[in-house]
């Protein structure tokens, strides 16, 4: 009976494990601001909350760690430990105009360790005072003095005698994860992280819990991490949730759009970060770009769009207990469509539904089309990579259960067919060359001057797949179904043939003459929250739970924190 109890106990125990904890009302995100080949050389930071900075590193639990603060500057600049050369505010690596001033990766590190930020910004202080160009700077996590800037490892070297009686002193330098940071109005040395943790920077001295600076043109909530691995300084904000989320909304959607259209595009915007937590890897969570969701922080703010994250603070849209993947798109045209009809994983909350709400005529991209010649099919195949002659046909091959295009197959002159698939379906005809795009998965395809035979419309404009097996004549002893073949008409094109097998229309045109009508509604991936849809929702009366659980399937409202 005992081994019966400890067994149930270590079951149930395991099953609690098993269950998912309730995600935090307000936990940190890291976002990737500049990375990749966008990483810089050098970054810049001015207060708009509070003044001055902290200087440390974040700990594992996303806890900034201080170790250092300036309190008398607003600007400051951080630098790659490299030459680079500074004029009137702007910092080079090469290309530098005539006149510019070097910051040189090289110094002269006095030996003397210091036990405080407090010990060592007072020597550096009373060295600065007799014209010594000394600063602080945290090598191997120990406080210590560095002198002057120069191009060389010789130069530095040569000039250790000058400060002989400041004890014993060696030249350093050109470190690959060290990070310099400088004054940015007049290019002066204030701070050097020489370390093995990445470099953080927390704006204001501390009168400020959440502080609000510029960075390239853009205000930001909380603090920054600049990494360093040898090359450019990869940039990541640590920003609260609830911030991160007010610098999601307006830029996703206006701002000026009905309230609980921006509740529920808050509601998304917090549990699609949630959810593609570590999507970038270790580095940061998310990035501002829209390969996540689009993140500037807090210029275009509102009063209505900061309300709508206040009032549905720590709500978290779950599906069996864990945040979903809660992808939006700006209109759907018609239908949102199956996840694994787009991509690949079939999620249960990501089911397609028939979507009357949106007006098209006043949404971005809501009626859209576009020709394509042969010649131009041709070119946009070549350029991305398929080996193709000349574009002879395109049609779709198969429409979803949702009327929304699946498979796009175009032919060439010599009968080879490219098949294209899913959310390729829908990008495989972007053109920045002939400023044409496919804006959803959701449109037909029809050679000019004919009328597609594949598809037709029902049920107040629902596109359904004709996909005719078989074709009927109607004559005046009712419908005959004719042989299962090839039937031809006369066309003002030509002459066209149906043909039941391969479900699509051949035109006995010349390939020069072809040309390709794609006509179609919505813009995006047609996956999730419409966010024209869901205005025209909270227009109509509807509330942004309402909204979430119309274009979410079988999921819930979870409220952290209460």
């Amino acid at each position: 009976m005992k081994k019966f109890l400890i067994f149930t106990v270590l079951l149930l125990a395991l099953s609690l494990c098993a269950i998912a904890a309730p995600p935090e009302a307000n936990p940190t995100v890291r976002v990737g601001l500049y990375y990749g080949n966008n990483a810089m050389i050098s970054a810049n930071l001015q207060n708009v909350e509070g003044y001055g900075y902290r200087f440390g590193f974040f700990d594992s639990a996303h806890n900034f760690i201080a170790q250092h603060r300036d309190t008398s500057t607003n600007r400051i600049s951080m630098l790659k430990d490299a030459n680079i050369y500074f004029n009137d505010g702007t910092f080079y690596e090469t290309g530098a105009p005539s006149g510019s001033t070097l910051i040189g990766a090289f110094h002269i590190q006095l030996d003397t360790e210091y036990a405080s930020s407090e010990e060592v910004s007072a020597m550096v202080t009373s060295l600065q005072l007799q014209g010594i160009p000394a600063f602080v700077s945290i090598h191997n996590g120990i406080y210590r003095i560095r002198v002057g800037s120069y191009s060389n490892l010789m130069s530095a070297q040569a000039d250790t005698t000058k400060y002989m009686h400041l004890g014993s002193a060696s030249a350093v330098g050109n470190n690959s994860k060290c990070v310099t940071v400088v004054n940015t109005v007049n290019g002066k040395i204030l701070f050097e992280y020489d370390t093995g943790e990445y470099l953080a920077v927390y704006p204001s001295t501390g009168e400020v819990e959440i502080p609000l600076t510029w960075f390239k043109g853009y205000k930001y909530y909380g603090g920054f991490q600049y990494l360093r691995d040898g090359g450019n300084i990869s940039v990541i904000n640590f920003v609260p949730m609830q911030e991160y989320t007010k610098g999601v909304v307006p830029y996703e959607m206006s701002a000026k759009w009905p309230l609980e259209t921006l509740k529920a595009q808050a509601m998304c915007a917090r549990t699609y970060a949630l959810y593609n937590y570590g999507k970038h890897g270790k580095s940061f969570d998310v990035c501002g770009s829209t390969d996540c969701q689009v993140y500037r922080g807090a210029n275009s703010a509102t009063e209505n769009s900061d309300r709508a994250v206040d009032e549905t603070y720590g709500m978290y849209i779950l599906h069996d207990g864990k945040p979903i993947n809660a992808v939006f798109c700006s209109s759907n045209g018609g239908a949102t469509e199956d996840s694994e009809n787009v991509w690949s994983a079939t999620l249960p909350y990501l089911r397609g539904v028939y979507d009357n709400f949106e007006d098209l005529d006043t949404s971005t991209n809501g009626r859209w089309s576009y020709e394509y010649t042969s010649d131009q099919l041709t070119y946009i195949l070549n350029a991305k990579g398929y080996t193709c002659n000349t574009i002879v046909n395109m049609y779709v091959k198969e429409f979803t259960r949702m009327g929304n295009v699946k498979t796009l197959t175009l032919v060439d002159s010599t009968g080879k067919e490219f098949n294209f698939s899913k959310e390729k379906a829908r990008t495989i005809l972007y053109s920045s060359t002939y400023k044409k795009y496919t804006h959803s998965q959701r449109y037909t395809v029809k050679k000019k001057g004919e009328i597609s035979p594949s598809v037709m419309y029902v049920n107040s404009g629902s596109m359904v797949d004709f996909s005719y097996d078989s074709i009927f004549a109607i004559g005046k002893n009712g419908t005959v179904q004719l042989p299962n073949s090839a039937v031809s008409v006369i066309t003002s094109s030509g002459i066209t043939t149906f043909d039941p097998n391969r479900k699509q229309t051949q035109t006995s045109q010349k390939p020069s003459e072809l040309t390709f009508v794609v006509s179609g509604t919505g813009w995006g991936h047609n996956v999730g929250l419409s966010q024209n849809g869901a205005k025209a929702m909270a227009n109509a009366g509807y509330s942004a739970e309402d909204i979430i659980h119309f274009y979410y399937t079988d999921v819930d409202i979870f409220k952290s924190g209460f």
